[in-house]
């Protein structure tokens, strides 16, 4: 099973690679916001998990030293493409999320944009972050959480099983992964009408 999932990962976003600039000009607002709220320095080694096509460059100091991963040579290749043009200092990787190939504690911030939501193995991959995070370190989440507060209903977790498979994960609780992982909030804004969270956490 985790051999398919591995493998269509790969190809979905192979295919998502292309138009993903534009799918996800949505975001723009709030991926601004995350990175303005991480406060990046150009001192600082950077992680960039799921990094895509290297959106987060954008709003990134070009002399901070950036690693990016993603499980999607073709997404890393679009990325190293924008760090090129931004004169960016960035290390792009090849890696899954939840087995990061780094030792502990050795990274300033941690990106995790649009991220959570689309792999199999959330948990996993926020337990990571954890790991190679400094302990004065922070964890910039955006993504899809539905309220901590609620539980999703049984048509939301029957939708999931196809959605997920497709898009990414409707029914997802920040809280309840963050305090799995040993991080807590910092600081959580909401953006595009209730629909997406800007998320810092810092190890506990």
């Amino acid at each position: 099973m985790f051999q398919f999932t591995h493998h269509w990962r790969r190809k979905r976003y192979a295919l998502y690679a292309a138009p993903y600039d534009v799918l996800a000009i949505p975001y723009t607002a709030a991926r601004r916001r995350a990175a303005e709220v991480a406060a990046v320095s150009s001192h600082h080694r950077v992680l960039v998990i799921g990094a895509g096509t290297g959106l987060d460059l954008e709003w990134l100091p070009p002399a901070a030293t950036v690693h990016v991963v993603d499980v999607s040579r073709t997404m890393l290749r679009r990325a190293g493409k924008r760090a090129e043009r931004l004169g960016a200092a960035t290390f792009a990787t090849v890696m899954d999320a939840g087995s990061l190939g780094y030792p502990d504690s050795v990274f300033d911030r941690v990106i995790l944009h649009l991220v959570l939501t689309v792999v199999p193995n959330p948990e996993d991959v926020i337990a990571e972050s954890c790991r190679v995070v400094r302990p004065d370190g922070l964890v910039s989440i955006m993504d899809k959480f539905i309220p901590d507060a609620t539980r999703p209903t049984a048509c939301r977790v029957a939708a999931n099983a196809v959605i997920s498979f497709v898009l990414s994960d409707i029914t997802l609780r920040l809280q309840p992964l963050a305090a799995g992982a040993g991080l807590r909030v910092r600081m959580r804004e909401r953006y595009l009408w209730g629909h997406c969270d800007v998320v810092l956490l810092e190890p506990v």
